[in-house]
């Protein structure tokens, strides 16, 4: 899932697809070793909505690349 992710693009994720992107995430960040506060809130709000989004079968989650 993560691999689809493109630097200047756009990722629409649905609600099906939530438990395969929230362990994938999961396993490449480990939050004990996330110093930066900005960071470590960043992560916990896109794991909020992420969780949100497996809940309600019509959302989405969508990852756009700022540059």
């Amino acid at each position: 899932m993560l691999s689809r992710v493109e630097p200047y693009g756009t990722l629409i994720l649905t609600s099906s697809e939530m438990d395969q992107f929230i362990a994938e995430v999961e396993f490449e960040v480990e939050f004990s070793r996330v110093e930066d506060p900005v960071v470590k809130e960043l992560l916990k709000a896109v794991f909020r909505l992420a969780r949100e989004c497996h809940e309600r079968e019509a959302m989405q989650l969508r990852l756009r690349a700022v540059s």
